[in-house]
């Protein structure tokens, strides 16, 4: 039993909902995500449209919460946890400059080859901009693991 809500222009859906996958288990389970960044694409609504999205998907998690059938949930940008706006604009802000220089990388490689990238990222005006951008930035260092 379940539902899909759809945040806004430019995010992915997210569902929800109640399921039990094996027949000895009486363990409600369900998995799934929802990507808000390419709700900051400007021609989508921008950064106003990424918060707003974002922060209806956690409306549900924190109903979800309330109603005791929530397990668990990860938000990678942090903001489930602390809910500070200026963090939230920044993480994504970084995201896209990082997935538009990893993407553009991926684009350059392929098309030396004769194929073809396809991502959202890609959709955007300013995604030159942000690969540049994401170009002259410094890698993190490497994990030692």
């Amino acid at each position: 039993m379940g539902f899909a809500a759809f945040p806004g222009e430019g995010s992915h859906h997210c569902s929800f909902g109640l399921a039990i996958h094996a027949e000895e288990s009486q363990q409600w389970q369900w998995h799934d995500f929802c990507k808000t960044q390419y709700a900051s694409n400007p021609e989508k609504g921008g950064l106003a449209n990424f918060v707003r999205c974002h922060q209806r998907v956690l409306a549900l998690l924190d109903l979800c919460e309330e109603l005791s059938i929530l397990s668990s949930a990860s938000d990678p940008s942090g903001y489930r946890d602390h809910r500070n706006l200026e963090q939230l604009v920044a993480y994504v802000c970084d995201a896209n400059v990082f997935t538009a220089a990893a993407i553009g990388c991926l684009k350059d490689g392929l098309e030396t080859r004769g194929y073809s990238a396809e991502a959202p990222i890609l959709e955007r005006a300013d995604f030159e901009h942000l690969e540049a951008q994401g170009r002259l930035q410094t890698p993190p260092p490497a994990s030692a693991n």
